[in-house]
């Protein structure tokens, strides 16, 4: 069974979702093949986390059982949301299996898929980010993310209340641009290319800000070659405190004195000063991407590039701009 929606046919997983969307088996049409291209299927009300009520009983969705709310204490204990709940038949929800009453914590929580677009009752589109919403700003940043605006999920409004509003999705392709596929990779937008970044301390590095990142939709940007993982062997880092060290198989070891420095063939220059700065907050220093490359230690034979993050301007050597 398929939804027409937005120019796009909306796979509709069970009964209990066709129920729960106000859907009519006598409006329903066979037909020998699909003209349409095919978009996201219509949330699941049986995915984990999700809140069903018939026969004057709440229950919550848990690894494809439902558990009965026992009382409305849990019910708020768990943080749910009144206005979350969908309304099925008794005849529909006996279909479902039915599992232990949900008596205390720990609560099955609502996750949706990385970038899954929801609205409410207003015009406000909104994308996942975990158990978050982002509200997507405008017509272009659906189009710039690589979003198919036939595939928003149209849900009640307390579902959407029961999901933390963390900032707005401006766009996903301008330069250093923060985003996430539904893989779960995060990248930065370099050149027009999506860079991996391997780990939260490349990400800090290079003065990111999970604040801003984006679900992009696959395949928006062609993929480019990995950011330089500042955990990576044989680079230096310098913590907040002032303290140098080297990498090692992920594990960082203090460099205890310039004479060890020295003796190691290390340069002062390859030292990346990192989480110099308040996330979120405003910074004082430049990113030289693309100038001033500095070249740790060779490990192995390989020769790797790290790119240096100043303090000031006017401490970068040529070339400098």
């Amino acid at each position: 069974m398929y939804l027409v929606r937005g120019g796009l046919n909306h796979h509709v997983p069970n009964g209990p979702t066709f129920e729960a969307n106000a859907l009519d088996w006598t409006r329903a049409t066979p037909v020998d093949g699909f003209w349409l291209p095919v978009g996201d299927p219509l949330l699941d009300v049986l995915m984990n986390g999700r809140l069903l009520h018939a026969s004057g009983k709440v229950y919550v969705m848990d690894g494809g059982v439902r558990r009965w709310v026992a009382s409305a204490a849990v019910f708020n204990a768990c943080g749910y949301n009144w206005g979350a709940i969908s309304n099925i038949s008794a005849g529909t929800l006996s279909t479902v299996p039915e599992g232990p009453p949900l008596q205390s914590p720990p609560c099955p929580a609502l996750t949706l898929p990385i970038g899954t677009l929801l609205r409410g009752s207003d015009t406000a589109v909104w994308t996942t980010l975990g158990p978050n919403r982002k509200w997507v700003m405008s017509p272009e940043a659906i189009a710039d993310c690589g979003y198919n605006g036939g595939n928003v999920q149209f849900v009640p409004d307390g579902l959407l209340a029961a999901m933390p509003a963390i900032g707005a999705v401006q766009g996903c392709t301008t330069e250093r641009s923060l985003v996430l596929t539904r893989d779960g990779r995060v990248s930065v937008v370099r050149s027009g290319l999506r860079r991996w970044v391997p780990n939260p301390a490349t990400l800090e590095a290079n003065g990111l800000s999970w604040g801003s990142l984006a679900p992009m939709a696959d395949g928006r940007l062609w993929e480019g070659r990995p950011l330089i993982d500042a955990l990576g062997t044989g680079l230096l880092v310098r913590s907040p405190e002032g303290a140098v060290y080297v990498m090692q198989s992920g594990a960082k070891r203090h460099v205890p004195s310039p004479a060890v420095m020295d003796s190691c063939g290390y340069g002062w220059d390859a030292v990346v000063k990192t989480l110099f700065y308040q996330r979120d907050a405003p910074v004082d220093f430049r990113w030289w991407d693309m100038g001033c490359p500095v070249r740790p230690a060779a490990l192995g034979g390989e020769s790797r590039y790290v790119w240096r993050l100043w303090l000031s301007p006017w401490q970068c050597r040529p070339p400098c701009r």
